[in-house]
């Protein structure tokens, strides 16, 4: 089956579709995405079922597309296609998709729909699942993807957590301006704080930095602020005691969060190998990590990559306490 006979079989898919027998449509891609896997032309397959995918999305039959869609990646899978530009590629134009169903006769898109953003939801799953093949967490331009689409419909802590391992720290940071905008100005140095020890846990001192720099341009310094200056200072050198002095220092305001700490128990040991204090019995925030962010940050394939000093409070010398500020410092 070429190229022109493939186009034929959308093209009557489409017309189908349009008179309203979509379930007989998707059959049909069903029996000959068989027929052809079973013969081993599987280019042949991987272009059914992105282009029957994109019609069902395009005419607003999100279950029908998702399914197709995900079938679509579990035949890269069992076919153990690469994770190319080629594949994401495909996989990008369908996700766009989705959101097909939520544009009103004028073309102006409303409220997110909950049956859109569950297939949305699974197909950003299974997509990130096949793409760990490659890339430990998954390829970091499907989370960029999937972080943007969960800030465009205000869905600020799944996009947070996609950001944690995107390739766009900027456009993290720009969101969570975004985001901190709609809360207390008090509290605006809280979310960038999150951000920037979530990324630490994880090794990632690179986009801790970018991310940190990024969004302090609109943000006013607190002693948080200050203690997260510093701390990406201290993590750029072996400064273990600095580090240690530096969490007893600004305790109070790391007390804001009940987080925070579970967080720099992980970054003591990521870093310095610091191990954290036997948890209590019962411990509410046992595990928070692993909720958060998975099954927690590998000890190797770190990204430890220097970053440039920040500018800001010059850093205080490691293992004098009268050089570091105090949380009384506005």
């Amino acid at each position: 089956m070429g190229d022109a006979r493939i186009d034929n079989v959308l093209k009557r898919l489409e017309a189908n579709v349009k008179d309203g027998n979509y379930y007989e449509a998707q059959q049909m891609i069903k029996t000959l995405y068989f027929r052809h896997k079973n013969r081993g032309k599987y280019d042949q397959v991987y272009e059914l079922l992105f282009g029957g995918a994109s019609v069902m999305l395009q005419h607003g039959h999100v279950n029908e597309g998702a399914d197709l869609s995900n079938l679509l990646i579990q035949t890269y899978s069992e076919t153990h296609h690469p994770v190319d530009d080629d594949a994401v590629d495909r996989l990008s134009q369908l996700f766009s998709l989705f959101d097909e169903k939520q544009k009103s006769v004028s073309g102006t898109e409303v409220k997110e729909d909950e049956e859109v953003r569950k297939a949305k939801d699974s197909f950003a799953v299974t997509a990130l699942k096949w793409t760990k093949k490659k890339y430990p967490k998954g390829d970091p331009r499907l989370y960029t993807l999937f972080a943007k689409d969960a800030q465009r419909w205000k869905r600020y802590e799944k996009s947070q957590k996609y950001f944690l391992h995107s390739d766009s720290p900027r456009d993290f940071a720009n969101m969570l301006s975004e985001w901190s905008s709609n809360g207390y100005s008090s509290e605006k140095d809280l979310y960038i704080a999150r951000a920037v020890l979530q990324y630490l846990a994880e090794g990632n001192l690179k986009d801790a930095n970018v991310v940190f720099t990024s969004f302090i341009e609109t943000c006013p310094t607190t002693p948080l602020i200050n203690f997260i200056r510093f701390l990406l200072c201290t993590l750029e050198r072996e400064a273990a005691p600095l580090f240690q002095k530096l969490r007893k220092v600004y305790q109070p305001s790391l007390d804001r969060d009940d987080t925070f700490d579970e967080y720099l128990d992980q970054i003591g040991f990521n870093f310095y190998k610091i191990r954290p204090p036997r948890a209590a019995p019962n411990n509410m925030f046992s595990g928070l990590l692993q909720s958060l962010m998975g099954n927690g940050p590998p000890m190797g394939g770190m990204n430890m990559a220097s970053p440039s000093l920040l500018s800001g409070s010059p850093m205080p010398s490691e293992g004098n306490e009268e050089d570091l500020p105090t949380d009384d410092v506005d």
